[in-house]
């Protein structure tokens, strides 16, 4: 779970950088270790734990109440994210692994549109690369929502218009 939240966390817009475990806290239940800290490219920040649902007991459950009301005491939030929102078999997930791992890679063309296109007409004008590249560097988006096809359509982004996954949107 902890890979497809990074990899999520990767393709995010308002993301502008990411620590894992970042520290252990002690808190009344025990010692904590949160499994991420967000920083948003707005400054603010956000504590991440990801915890399948079955793992979830009164136990667990009164830990992180604890750590959320120390963050929150800080000003900051935090969000406990499940299998629903990590499984890696969701297509959010298995679009963000697709993309985040050409994020890296040098630019050298970017696709401007004007209107929406499919990634098969993308890719015979411009090339897998270069669209791959600028979906994940954001000059392209597409809905993450829906596993990638050819038919699925992708544009240039409008101001605000990148992935934002659901659990970080206030």
């Amino acid at each position: 779970m902890e890979r497809s939240l990074y990899t999520l966390l990767s393709m995010a817009g308002s993301v502008s950088r990411v620590f894992s475990q970042p520290l252990v806290i002690n808190l009344n239940s025990g010692e904590y270790t949160p499994d991420a800290l967000v920083f948003l490219v707005t400054g603010k920040r956000v504590w991440i734990e990801c915890k399948p649902r079955r793992h979830l007991d009164d136990e667990v459950r009164a830990k992180l109440t604890e750590a959320a009301l120390t963050f929150m005491a800080a000003g900051d939030r935090f969000v406990i994210v499940d299998e629903s929102c990590l499984d890696e078999n969701l297509p959010t997930v298995a679009n963000a692994r697709l993309f985040s791992a050409w994020y890296g890679q040098p630019m050298d063309i970017v696709p401007l549109v004007s209107e929406p296109q499919t990634y098969a007409a993308l890719t015979s004008q411009y090339g897998v690369h270069a669209v791959n590249r600028a979906v994940a560097r954001g000059d392209m988006v597409l809905d993450f929502g829906i596993e990638l096809s050819q038919k699925s359509l992708l544009w240039t982004p409008k101001k605000g218009e990148l992935y934002e996954p659901d659990f970080l949107r206030a």
